[in-house]
């Protein structure tokens, strides 16, 4: 199983124990279950909720063949 594959089993867990699909209690799950800050926590849901998987999958794909693992902004 790769990574990505890994990573959508541990947070479609998560959402599943978060009592409803709201944003602040997604953020302390991710903080609290998957070690995120939560200005990361919040990032990638935002992240999710504004540019969904289409445009993430090839961002996700760009940034493995330009290097860039944390990105600029050190997450």
């Amino acid at each position: 199983m790769d990574q990505v594959e890994s990573l959508i089993i541990e947070y479609r867990s998560t959402i599943e124990h978060c009592s409803t699909h709201d944003h602040n209690n997604l953020a302390k799950a991710l903080v609290q279950d998957h070690e995120w800050s939560e200005n990361g926590a919040r990032a990638i849901i935002d992240l999710a909720n504004n540019y969904g998987s289409f445009m993430l999958k090839n961002a996700l794909a760009l940034s493995i063949v330009l290097g860039k693992e944390d990105g600029d902004l050190g997450y």
